[in-house]
């Protein structure tokens, strides 16, 4: 029996993965990197993808051709996507009893704490029902719905609706909705969404604080951080914040230090921390806001070690996709090939 065309499209694309080469360089990649996108073009996949963040139990992203963020993993291996940040958020979640992630996407930040903590009480907020959708099929699909429970509403400064500005076509999920306007982005089509202040989200359902939050909601932050005024001036949660710019970062220290927060600035691609940094800033990096001081904070961030760039893969081996008869749980979630 031949393979179907989609086995064969996907057969494709598995044959293309240079990481698992023996020589093969680690380098975090940003989704926007040219051959990143030449590559997920030419060679599409669908289907479930294997994702290994450093010191949590591997877990499955499903991406129809269309998760940047799954589709990293699948092109450039473990630790590929935002990799130090991912790792700090790790070690923050380890001593974090309530979690937010607030700009969900589809799930990896959500599902890293949930494996970092299984104690952990944890909500995702991702308002796009395409991507809402995802998010529960990543959520189900490693048995993680009961640990993170999924609302699809928009944090932001008011409790009603608004309209949240997609930037991305139907055949790719949006990751850079915003429901503020991105004078350089074309608006593809726009979506009414629920939206709710934290404060008001956290009384509803009687929940007694915020510990950590993860906030990328592409440029709305200071909507979102306004929203929670109540429970920043309570509790002093710790911010991982995606910032776009200089006057972003400006603007989120100029609320945040009176409340005696200082920030560091996680360089993905180079692996390394800035602390209270503000001048040069003219990339998007994720900005750790935190109430301790800076010296726990500088050792906090640099916990995780810098990922080796030469791995250690050894001679590269087929790739097997079997049944149920044996092989890994992602192998599993394909099926088995006819022959």
């Amino acid at each position: 029996m031949k393979y179907g065309r989609l086995e064969k499209i996907n057969d494709q694309a598995l044959e293309q993965r240079h990481f698992l080469d023996p020589d093969y360089e680690f380098r975090p990649i940003s989704t926007h990197d040219r051959d990143f996108q030449e590559i997920k073009k030419k060679y599409p996949y669908y289907g479930f993808i294997e994702v290994k963040v450093e010191g949590v139990p591997p877990f499955v992203m499903f991406s129809n051709n269309d998760d940047r963020v799954a589709q990293t993993y699948f092109w450039y291996g473990p630790n590929a996507f935002e990799s130090l940040s991912l790792r700090i958020w790790r070690e923050m979640v380890r001593n974090s009893e309530y979690v937010f992630d607030i700009g969900a996407f589809t799930g990896v930040c959500s599902m890293t704490a949930a494996l970092a903590n299984p104690e952990a009480r944890i909500c995702a907020f991702e308002p796009i029902k395409r991507v809402f959708g995802r998010t529960t099929i990543n959520l189900a699909a490693n048995r993680l719905g009961g640990k993170v429970k999924a609302f699809d509403i928009a944090l932001s400064d008011t409790d009603g609706h608004m309209t949240m500005n997609l930037y991305q076509g139907y055949f790719t999920l949006s990751s850079g909705s915003s429901l503020v306007s991105k004078k350089d982005k074309e608006v593809i089509t726009k979506e009414c969404v629920e939206t709710m202040k934290f404060d008001t989200f956290a009384e509803k359902n009687d929940i007694p604080r915020m510990d950590l939050a993860k906030i990328d909601v592409e440029q709305a932050e200071r909507m979102v951080i306004a929203g929670m005024s109540e429970t920043l001036e309570k509790h002093h949660p710790n911010l991982l914040i995606e910032v776009v710019s200089e006057d972003n970062l400006r603007g989120l220290n100029e609320t945040l230090s009176p409340l005696g927060y200082n920030f560091a600035v996680i360089d993905d691609r180079r692996q390394k921390v800035r602390m209270n940094q503000l001048e040069d800033y003219n990339s998007v990096d994720n900005v750790l806001f935190s109430a301790m001081s800076p010296e726990n904070l500088e050792a906090l961030c640099r916990t995780p070690k810098p990922i080796p760039r030469r791995r250690k893969n050894g001679p590269r081996q087929p790739e097997v996709q079997q049944g149920s008869d044996g092989g890994s749980r992602l192998s599993r979630l394909f099926g088995s090939k006819g022959s």
